[in-house]
Parts: C-alpha cells; sequence; structure tokens
C-alpha cells in the first residue's frame, strides 16, 4: 500500500513538470505586434519581453545560433535578397539555446520600395475624374482620402461631383498585397475656373460628305447644354449630340468646316478644320483568288491599292475577317472562316482619294464533285456536280440545286432548256465563262433560272437568250459580264452586277447592299424598293419610268435616261456628276432627290415635291421652270463658286 501511494506521488510530480515545461515554452514564443515591408525590408515589433533574446532566419529552420540574426529589444529588420514569398522564424535565445518552438510567418518581399503612384485628374461634365497609376509590382489598391473619407479602387479610377469653385486637398497612396504601403502624397486642386469648351471630330476615310462624329467637352456643362454652331463654305450643319449632320451631302473637293461652341457660362471657342470630301469611284475592282490545300485554304488577291478588307458571308451579311496592309499579296485563311458547306470571300480596297466596289465573291468548298457524262439532265441527284468544259447539256422539266448542295459550270459550256423548263437553285450555283463564254439558251419559250431562298447565284461571262433570273429572298446573285435577253427579278441580301448588259423587265426589291458597275439596263419599267443600300457606278439606265420606293440609291457617273422619275416613301436618291434626261420628276411622301454636278439635257425639267420632301440641285440647274412644292417641301439650289443658297418653296 506504502509502494502504491509513492507511484502516484512520483506520477503526479511528473505531471506536473511537464505541464510546467509546456507553460515555459508557451510563454517564450514572443508576440508580434506589427510587420512592416518596404521593398526587400522587413520589420518586426515585438511586444517587450525583459532580458529576451531572439534569432530571426529567412526560409531556413536554424541550427545553431550562427542561422540567422541574434538580437535583443522590440524591433529588428532583415533584408531579403531575393523578392519573392519567404517564410521568416521566430525563436526566443535563452542561456545560448534555442528555446521552445518557433514563430512562423509567412511574407511576400519586392525588390524596391513602394513609391507614391502617379497622380492625374480631369474635370469633366461637372465631374472630377481621377487616375492614380503604377508601373511597381504587386499592387492591390489605389486609396484616396477626401473631406475626411478614404476611397479605394482595385484600378486607381475615383469619380467625385465637386461643386465650381471649391479647392480640394487629396491625399493619395498605393499599396501591396503584401500590407506595404507607399508614402501619402498631398494635392490641392483649385476648381474656381471654369474653361471654354473643346471639340474633336473623327473623319471617315474617305470623307463622303455626310455626317461628321463629333464629341464636344467642357468642365462643368453637360454636352446636351453645349450650344453648337457650324458650317462648311457656309452650309450649316446642325449637331445632334453624336453627329454633325449637313443640311444636305456636302460637294466633293475641300472645304473649310467652321464650329463655334458656347457654354451655359458664355464662354467661347471656334474651332476650323480642313475636309475634302471624295465622290470619285474607281472603276478598277480588286480580284480575289482561292486555292483550295486539301488541310487549307489560301486567299491571293490583285489590287492597285495596297490596303484592304476581307469579308466573308455569313448569316445573311458580309463582316469583315481582317484587314490587309502594305505588300501582302496573300494569306492563309484561318480554321474557324472554313464551314463545310462552302464559304464566300470578297475583298474590298481602301484608299483615301478614291472609293471602291468590292470584288467578285469566290465561292470556296471542298468538293468532290461527281462529273455528268450525260447530255440530257433529268437530276442532280442531290450531289455536288461539275458540266465539264466544252460540252453542251440539256434541261429536261424541272432541275433543282439542292440546299447544301453545287453545281459548277466551267467554261465553254452550253445549257439548254426544253420547253418551260426551270433551274431551281436552293443551294450554290457558280458558272465562270471567263475563260470560254458560256450560254444559257431557250430555243422555243422564255426558260426561267429561280434562285430561291438562301440560294447563291455567280455567273461570269454567261450569255441568257430567252431566259429569265427570278431571285426571292436569295442569298447572294452576282453577274459579271453577262448578256441577258429576259426578265430580271432579284429580292437578295447582296446583289452585284458588274459589266453586264440587261435587256427585259427589270426589278429590285428587298436588298440588303446593291452595286451595279459599268453595266446598261434598258427595260421599259425600272423598279428599285425596299433597298437598304444602293450604289451604281458608271452605268447607263434607260427606261419609260424609273420608281424608287422605300429605298436609298446613289448614282455616281451614270447615264440616266427616262421619261418619269418617281421617287417616293422616305426615299433618298443621289446622283453625282453623269448625266440627266428626264421629262417629269416626282418627290413625295419625305423623300429626297440630291443632284451634284450633273448635266442635265433639258435645264427646264418639271418637278413636283410634296409631303415633305426635297429637291437638292448643287452646281447642277435643273428645275427651272413648272415647279409645283406644296407648304411641307423645297427646292435648295447651291452654288460653290460664290457660296448661295436658295430656297424654292
Amino acid at each position: 500500500m506504502k509502494e502504491k501511494n509513492v507511484i502516484i506521488i512520483i506520477t503526479v510530480f511528473t505531471i506536473l513538470l511537464v505541464l510546467t515545461a509546456c507553460n515555459n515554452k508557451v510563454s517564450s514564443i514572443p508576440e508580434i505586434l506589427n510587420v512592416i515591408i518596404e521593398g526587400s525590408n522587413v520589420s518586426l515589433e515585438l511586444k517587450q519581453v525583459e532580458k529576451s533574446e531572439f534569432l530571426l532566419s529567412v526560409d531556413t529552420l536554424p541550427e545553431s545560433l550562427s542561422d540567422g540574426i541574434r538580437f535583443s529589444g522590440s524591433m529588428v529588420t532583415v533584408k531579403v535578397t531575393e523578392p519573392g514569398t519567404h517564410t521568416l522564424y521566430l525563436y526566443v535565445v535563452k542561456r545560448g539555446k534555442l528555446i521552445g518552438t518557433p514563430k512562423t510567418l509567412v511574407v511576400e518581399t519586392y525588390e524596391n520600395r513602394l513609391l507614391p503612384p502617379e497622380f492625374n485628374y480631369s474635370l469633366l461634365y461637372g465631374k472630377l475624374r481621377v487616375q492614380l497609376s503604377s508601373r511597381q509590382l504587386g499592387i492591390e489598391s489605389y486609396v484616396v482620402e477626401l473631406n475626411g473619407v478614404t476611397y479605394e479602387s482595385k484600378y486607381g479610377t475615383f469619380e467625385f461631383t465637386p461643386v465650381k469653385g471649391d479647392k480640394l486637398e487629396l491625399g493619395f497612396y498605393v499599396q501591396r498585397t503584401n500590407g506595404e504601403k507607399s508614402d501619402k502624397k498631398r494635392v490641392l486642386l483649385d476648381l474656381s475656373e471654369d474653361t471654354p469648351p473643346t471639340v474633336r471630330i473623327k473623319l471617315p476615310s474617305p470623307y463622303t460628305g455626310d455626317r461628321i462624329p463629333m464629341v464636344v467637352f467642357d468642365d462643368w456643362d453637360d454636352s446636351e447644354d453645349i450650344k453648337v454652331e457650324s458650317n462648311a463654305d457656309g452650309l450649316p450643319l446642325l449637331f445632334d449630340g453624336k453627329y454633325l449632320i449637313p443640311l444636305f451631302t456636302l460637294p466633293a473637293g475641300d472645304h473649310i468646316l467652321n464650329i463655334k461652341v458656347t457654354d451655359n457660362g458664355k464662354n467661347v471657342s471656334t474651332t476650323k478644320f480642313e475636309i475634302h470630301v471624295v465622290k470619285k469611284f474607281s472603276t478598277r475592282v480588286p480580284t480575289l483568288y482561292i486555292e483550295e490545300g486539301g488541310a487549307f485554304r489560301k486567299a491571293s488577291w490583285q489590287s492597285d491599292v495596297k490596303e484592304l478588307e476581307l469579308e466573308h458571308f455569313s448569316q445573311g451579311l458580309w463582316r469583315v475577317l481582317t484587314r490587309l496592309k502594305g505588300e501582302q499579296r496573300f494569306m492563309k485563311i484561318k480554321k474557324e472562316w472554313i464551314s463545310d458547306g462552302g464559304d464566300l470571300y470578297r475583298i474590298t480596297a481602301l484608299a483615301t482619294d478614291a472609293r471602291y466596289l468590292p470584288s467578285i465573291p469566290v465561292f470556296a468548298k471542298k468538293e468532290s464533285v461527281r462529273r455528268l457524262t450525260s447530255e440530257n439532265i433529268l437530276s442532280l441527284y442531290g450531289d455536288d456536280v461539275l458540266f465539264s468544259a466544252g460540252n453542251t447539256y440539256r434541261f429536261l422539266g424541272n432541275v433543282a440545286v439542292w440546299e447544301g448542295k453545287l453545281l459548277r459550270v466551267e467554261p465553254s459550256v452550253t445549257c439548254t432548256f426544253s420547253r418551260g423548263g426551270k433551274l431551281l437553285v436552293k443551294g450554290t450555283m457558280e458558272v465562270d465563262g471567263r475563260k470560254g463564254r458560256i450560254s444559257f439558251t431557250s430555243h422555243t419559250a422564255f426558260s426561267e433560272i429561280k434562285v430561291e431562298r438562301g440560294g447563291i447565284f455567280i455567273a461570269r461571262g454567261v450569255d441568257f437568250k430567252n431566259v429569265s433570273i427570278d431571285a426571292r429572298d436569295a442569298a447572294i446573285i452576282v453577274l459579271d459580264d453577262c448578256n441577258i435577253q429576259g426578265n430580271v427579278k432579284i429580292s437578295a441580301s447582296s446583289v452585284q452586277i458588274y459589266n453586264s448588259t440587261l435587256r427585259g423587265e427589270i426589278s429590285f426589291d428587298s436588298i440588303q447592299e446593291f452595286y451595279l458597275l459599268s453595266s446598261q439596263l434598258q427595260t421599259d419599267s425600272l423598279n428599285f424598293s425596299n433597298i437598304k443600300k444602293s450604289t451604281v457606278v458608271n452605268s447607263t439606265l434607260e427606261a419609260s419610268e424609273v420608281t424608287v420606293q422605300d429605298s436609298i440609291v446613289q448614282f455616281f457617273d451614270a447615264m440616266f435616261k427616262t421619261q418619269t422619275m418617281w421617287i417616293r416613301s422616305l426615299s433618298s436618291v443621289n446622283l453625282s456628276f453623269g448625266n440627266l434626261s428626264v421629262s417629269n420628276i416626282h418627290v413625295s411622301n419625305a423623300s429626297k432627290l440630291y443632284l451634284e454636278g450633273v448635266e442635265v439635257s433639258d435645264n427646264e425639267v418639271p418637278a413636283v415635291v410634296e409631303s415633305f420632301s426635297r429637291i437638292i440641285v448643287v452646281n447642277s440647274e435643273c428645275c427651272a421652270l413648272e415647279t409645283s412644292v406644296d407648304d411641307t417641301s423645297e427646292i435648295v439650289i447651291y452654288n460653290s463658286g460664290d457660296r448661295s443658297v436658295q430656297r424654292i418653296r
């Protein structure tokens, strides 16, 4: 029993010794009150421990007292030679030995001490914008102190709403992710001054005389409160908040644009810009080539202009893929610009001294075509089909190019139709007669090529005799160097007719973009309807009657011969240069006719202008007699020589 009590006493004493030792170890760990990092220097502030000595090591657990900095007191600073993340180990030293478990601390250091950020500010539309910036590493946030309030920003951008006349004192600094802060700097801003407004314009290249993008800047007033007065050689321009809009399209040539802006404080500034209006179109169109290489597709081109845009047709619209500059003459087409069903590409030349129409589109597809050997065609069997060069083919009945399929016709091919036969194009039909003309002929009665919704029809070097083309909701219609004796009715997303002659009933309806170059159109009735954008260059149009409705049509260096011209329903017709022979002009329903430098065969052309419509005559003579203008409409006559503007109402 006595021995058992002795064992219990010894056990209790041992436990007390262990607890006392553990307590000594815990109490030996110093408390870190503050960590200060300045670049590569790390300073620790410790809670004061009397007669204490410490050892601080970096990234390595010390094995002896020589493996670190030995110090006493409450402050220590260590310089870390390599920037980055480091681990500090802090020991208590007693009787020449390391005591207890070390205190560990992970810190991030940098090569240089953090400097105050750069300070910039602007006062715009009554808003004070402060921008702090620093190129140093590890920036976590920027800080601004104003009127006793602290603001933080990750990117250094701040916005305040001051009062005119304020004098503001701002403090600012920057801090790193490791907690390091730069010195605080202060700046005094005097906001008592009210400066005149300024403007900035960005002219499109080439500038064609239409609206001009403009931004108005003022320190205190909003842009909509700024009074803007502008003219170009006496022609007024109105500002809608985003654009300077001329009273009418500015004439070709050089002009001085005068802009006067006045803010609410009656501060005024005037600015002059030299602008050049380009309306000349080149008749030289760049040429695009597409080469299939199995695993790749390559584009090459010929152009007089070094800067071009490569476009791709997608979802009913032409979209710019990339801009081509310098001496570059070919490029590899990226995979994302290639589809299994085939692709359409074209290029447009860009220049400052002239305007260019886009090239003829090129259709590219990785196909394994089926060559037809039979002369009589009953069906294309839903395949990609090739009509071989020099052969003759006869369509018996209605034959279809199915959606997603291709019919390619090589040079010197002759295609004939049986009586009343039709060729339905729901997919893509490419007819290339540049190396030997191709003919489509109907000997008995008019036959028809019908391009249906989403269909693509490209014909180059083709003669159509007694064959009509009827396209309804097609994707692409292209006629280059074609002669058509038959009716042409086209509705499509994109239409390009170059170097061609069309004789028959002609109608263009519901077209997103329409280009007519160096072509001749002869018909009894010519209709433009629901055309979003149309450009006619160096072409001749002859018709007994021309009707433009819900359309925008521009003619450049064109010859226009008609008895009666109807311009209706929010339409805009611009004729620049060229010749106009017309007996009667009717402009109505908020429409506009613009004539610039046009030679009019009869200067005394009767005109009716009504229902909020206008005729604008620039450097031309027209509408001298028998003019009827209602109270809502006008005729404007402008002469560049004496800058005179005459209004007839």
